[in-house]
């Protein structure tokens, strides 16, 4: 036996997730947006409905497709201007995205997972009060509140 403690597992980024986080940057590309933001993501998310966050949402917002279309009229806000060049390569993540990737692992952990989902964002993204994706959400009864009781781990 040896001496050492017993290193708990990372989880990982499922691919699922990687595509998804493409997606998002495509959603962004397409948007004319310089950045890849949590809109994007849930726009990617609720593009793929076989994914376990793509049916959270479904089954929690009445009308998934209305909450998408006022994600795309929130990130229209920040489009280029028509005289500059379309976004390339690499776009930097906002705080808010970044607050979830830094937090989705340890979500993974308390669900007993070991990938992480697109799933495991939707509660660091909802639990901040002054973020994006928390202001739009409440207006359609999405918050972190009800999003927990969905996310014990007999549910993942």
């Amino acid at each position: 036996m040896w001496p050492f403690a017993k290193r708990r597992s990372t989880p990982f980024l499922s691919e699922s997730l990687k595509h998804i986080i493409s997606q998002s940057r495509e959603v962004a590309i397409c948007s004319r947006n310089d950045f890849v933001g949590a809109e994007h993501l849930l726009m990617a998310v609720l593009a793929e409905p076989t994914t376990s966050a793509a049916r959270v949402l479904d089954h929690l917002l009445v009308s998934p497709q209305l909450f998408g279309l006022c994600l795309e009229a929130h990130i229209a806000a920040y489009q280029l201007a028509p005289e500059e060049p379309p976004p390339s390569g690499s776009l930097p993540l906002t705080k808010e995205l970044e607050h979830a990737f830094s937090n989705c692992g340890r979500v993974a952990r308390e669900m007993g997972t070991i990938e992480i989902e697109a799933l495991h964002l939707l509660p660091p993204l909802l639990a901040l009060p002054n973020g994006a994706v928390a202001k739009l959400g409440a207006e359609f009864g999405l918050t972190f509140e009800v999003l927990l009781p969905l996310l014990k781990p007999s549910a993942a």
